[in-house]
C-alpha cells in the first residue's frame, strides 16, 4: 500500500505537470484561432498510448483514462460546449459523454436541427447527432440538416444501445411503461413475454420517459442507466433489447474541417428535384 500511495502521489504530480503544458498550448491556440478539439490529434494520442502499453492494463483501460484526461485538458485550454439531443440522460447525452468525458460543458437541445443551428452560429463548439441505427436505419432529420447546414463532419461515435427497464416499484406492480416508439419496437419480444396488461405509452425521448416515470407510482420507463441515475430510478432489468447487436452511429459536427488521419470516411449527400 505504501508503494501504491507513493506511485499515486507521483502520478498526480506528473498529471499536473502535463496540465501546465496544456495551458500554454491553449494560449497559443487561442491566439492563432486553432480549434481546441482536434480529431487527428486525438487519434495520434490514443495510438501512442496503445503502442507504449506493455501491460498488464489493457489498451481500452488506458484509452479511457486518457480520454478523461483530454476532457480535463479541453477545460483548461478553453471550456468546450457540446450540443446534443436532449433532455439529459438521453442516449445522445450518453454518447457525448463517452466521446468527450465529464469535464466539458453540455447543452441539451430540443431537436436535431437545433444542434446544427447552435454549432453553425458558434453557440456550441461541437454537436453530436445520431445518423443511423442498425435496427431503425438512417435518421432522416440528421440527413436533412446536413444538406441544409454549412457545418462539417469531423468525427463519429459508435455506441452499443442497451435498454433497461427503470422504475421505483417491483416488476409485478408496473402498470404503465413510458418510452419512445422506436424503443418499444426494439424491445417488443421482451415486453410481450414479461407484461400482459401493462400499458405502453409513447413519449418524445427515453429521458422524458424516465422523468415521467419518476413522478408516477406504478410507472416504469425504458431508457439508459444514465437516465436512471439522473432521475432517481432503479434499474429493474438490464439489456432488454431484442437485438443485442443494436448500434447507433453518431456524427460529431463542427464549423471546422478535420485534418486527414489516414483512416477517414467520406460522406456524400445530394438532393434531387421532387418530380418524375
Amino acid at each position: 500500500r505504501k508503494q501504491i500511495n507513493e506511485l499515486d502521489h507521483r502520478l498526480v504530480q506528473l498529471l499536473n505537470e502535463r496540465a501546465r503544458v496544456v495551458i500554454e498550448i491553449g494560449k497559443l491556440k487561442n491566439k492563432t484561432g486553432k480549434p481546441i478539439y482536434s480529431p487527428e490529434r486525438e487519434k495520434q494520442v490514443f495510438a501512442r498510448i496503445a503502442e507504449a502499453n506493455q501491460g498488464p492494463l489493457p489498451d481500452r483501460c488506458l484509452v479511457a483514462i486518457w480520454r478523461e484526461l483530454m476532457s480535463g485538458s479541453f477545460a483548461l485550454e478553453r471550456p468546450l460546449r457540446i450540443g446534443y439531443l436532449g433532455p439529459g440522460g438521453s442516449f445522445s447525452h450518453t454518447a457525448a459523454m463517452l466521446k468527450f468525458g465529464q469535464s466539458v460543458e453540455y447543452e441539451s437541445l430540443a431537436d436535431i436541427i437545433s444542434i446544427f443551428d447552435e454549432v453553425s452560429k458558434g453557440h456550441c463548439d461541437l454537436g453530436l447527432a445520431p445518423i443511423e441505427n442498425t435496427t431503425g436505419g438512417g435518421v432522416i432529420e440528421t440527413l436533412d440538416a446536413l444538406i441544409d447546414s454549412d457545418v462539417k463532419i469531423c468525427a463519429e461515435v459508435l455506441m452499443a444501445i442497451h435498454h433497461s427497464l427503470l422504475a421505483n416499484c417491483p416488476l409485478d406492480q408496473i402498470e404503465k411503461i413510458y418510452s419512445k416508439p422506436e424503443i418499444f419496437a426494439q424491445c417488443r419480444n421482451w415486453l410481450s413475454a414479461t407484461f400482459k396488461e401493462a400499458q405502453t405509452i409513447p413519449v418524445a425521448s427515453s429521458a422524458k420517459a424516465a422523468q415521467t416515470a419518476a413522478d408516477e407510482p406504478k410507472a416504469a420507463a425504458i431508457g439508459s442507466s444514465v437516465a436512471a441515475e439522473l432521475y432517481g430510478l432503479r434499474v429493474v432489468c438490464e439489456n432488454i433489447e431484442d437485438n443485442t447487436n443494436n448500434i447507433t452511429r453518431f456524427l460529431v459536427i463542427s464549423r471546422e474541417d478535420a485534418k486527414p488521419t489516414g483512416e477517414d470516411k467520406t460522406a456524400i449527400l445530394f438532393s434531387t428535384a421532387h418530380k418524375a
